[in-house]
């Protein structure tokens, strides 16, 4: 089971909703080497927009609130 997660550490205030892989909530296996991602930000401010983004998969939860990924290929 591979966990997703999307973070924004420099936008405060910002936050993704809607995480999908492949047009989907919650897949249970993806085929495609390449998966298309989706997300939605949601704020309280107006105005806000992203600039940037950093995506972490992981083979367990904790390993992403530790900020680690241990799955893909770095530099990619």
């Amino acid at each position: 089971m591979l966990v997703l997660a999307v973070s924004f550490p420099a936008l405060a205030g910002l936050s993704p909703e809607q995480l999908r892989c492949e047009y989907l909530d919650n897949p249970l296996g993806i085929d495609t080497p390449q998966p298309r991602l989706s997300w939605v930000l949601e704020s309280k401010e107006r105005g806000q927009k992203q600039t940037a983004y950093q995506i972490l998969v992981a083979s367990q939860e904790a390993l992403l609130r530790a900020h680690t990924g241990d799955c893909g290929t770095p530099g990619r």
